[in-house]
């Protein structure tokens, strides 16, 4: 089994968290439908109870998570648990989204209404960030 020993937003994020916190997002995604079938509830809990993100350990134990759906699944479970904690009671502006990737870390910072950090030591590069940041100046 190939280990992977690159950071994880959403990994992270989860380990951050609070056993209340924990608890509220388990009880905000179980407002969203039946928490047996919502894949990104089933990637939580795996998630949750990892030591170390192992993309492959993953897969094998999420077997409805399939490799090709697994970085838009994080995407939406790093969105939904900021949506959860939003709703927890901090504020935005007591928050900030850091991310590598701009098109799912800093898009969802972005969707939530949270000041976002772009960190380019991840798939990000700073050819495409310095891009970006030309394409909104003008």
């Amino acid at each position: 089994m190939e280990h992977y020993d690159r950071r994880e937003s959403v990994f992270d994020l989860i380990r951050s968290m609070s056993k209340a916190e924990k608890r509220n997002f388990k009880l905000y995604a179980a407002r969203q439908g039946d928490p047996r079938e919502s894949k990104f509830i089933i990637l939580f809990d795996c998630l949750e109870g990892m030591e170390s993100y192992d993309e492959e350990r993953i897969l094998s134990r999420c077997p409805s998570i399939r490799k090709e759906q697994l970085p838009n699944m994080k995407a939406h479970l790093h969105r939904q648990i900021l949506i959860s904690l939003r709703l927890l009671g901090v504020h935005s502006h007591e928050a900030v989204m850091v991310g590598d990737r701009m098109d799912t870390d800093i898009v969802a910072g972005i969707e939530t209404g949270l000041d976002t950090v772009l960190v380019l030591s991840g798939c990000t590069t700073t050819a495409a960030a310095a891009s970006l940041n030309n394409e909104c100046a003008t």
